[in-house]
């Protein structure tokens, strides 16, 4: 009985560890692919085995967390179909665990994706919904300034000075 649970006991705490490493592996693939030394290839190479690894997740908060990760990586690469992809499938995972931080950080991603595409309206509707979320979950968050910030650029383009003035103040305060 004693030999059957210190043979459970390892089977356990070995699949806790590899979860873990599992994890690990999964960051250093995605950190590796954020790295502009290397070439291209290798790091379009390292994020698309990334996202396979994260495919197999059974932990969909970090699965979610990863997925953000990801897509964003896909987008600063300028692959905008994979960012399309892996930012639905991330977001509807963040729905899905009710994970705030994670759809506001989708939602931020999405308001720069459709910033550096020219579509102002989308990108600022995006960046708006990512501010209200942060604000709920802790209004001293420095990054809402940041999202009016944003939120100010767009305005400025859009030659609406007045709210311009209005939501630079906003970002100060």
């Amino acid at each position: 009985m004693l030999k059957k649970l210190y043979i459970l006991f390892f089977l356990v705490s070995t699949s806790a560890f590899c979860q873990d490493v599992d994890n690990d592996s999964i960051k250093s693939l995605i950190d590796k692919s954020r790295t502009k030394s290397l070439d291209l290839n290798l790091r379009i190479d390292a994020i698309n085995r990334a996202y396979k690894l994260t495919k197999n997740k059974k932990n969909d908060l970090a699965k979610s967390e990863l997925l953000q990760r990801i897509s964003k990586t896909y987008m600063n690469l300028k692959d905008s179909i994979n960012f399309k992809k892996t930012h639905k499938i991330g977001l509807d995972l963040a729905f899905k665990v009710k994970d705030s931080a994670s759809i506001a950080n989708h939602f931020w991603n999405l308001g720069f994706f459709y910033k550096q595409n020219d579509k102002k309206d989308s990108a600022f509707y995006f960046y708006n919904s990512a501010k209200d979320i942060l604000t709920n979950i802790s209004p001293n968050d420095v990054n809402i300034g940041k999202l009016l910030f944003n939120m100010a650029r767009i305005q400025k383009d859009l030659k609406d000075y007045t709210a311009v003035s209005y939501t630079h103040l906003r970002a100060h305060e």
